[in-house]
């Protein structure tokens, strides 16, 4: 389980940095565009938790219900969610950054 925790932590900082930062590079560019991407990660996020919560609803084949092989199908989809995850908390974050006065030089 921790070696799990430790891959989604590592995936998390690898996408989820450069995203936030090309976002709120993006988002001081043109500050007109906040409220489209925040709807638009918004709208990705309850994407997510209705496709999480239609996944109880999946029948699996007889044979891959008692067997270890019906991981197989569920696997990929929870990867691609916790992606679309990482990917709408990082836009959000980006937005809201990107608010804030500069110190950089």
């Amino acid at each position: 389980m921790l070696k799990t925790l430790v891959i989604v932590g590592v995936v998390a900082i690898l996408i989820g940095t450069p995203l936030v930062r090309m976002t709120q590079r993006f988002c001081r560019r043109s500050p007109g565009s906040r409220f489209s991407l925040a709807v638009g990660a918004l709208l990705a996020l309850v994407g997510v938790v209705v496709a999480f919560v239609q996944l109880q609803h999946v029948r699996l084949p007889w044979g891959m219900q008692e067997s270890p092989g019906g991981l197989l199908f569920y696997i990929p989809v929870l990867i691609a969610l916790t992606l679309v995850t990482i990917g709408g908390v990082a836009v959000l974050i980006g937005i809201a950054l990107s608010t804030r006065q500069s110190t950089e030089s």
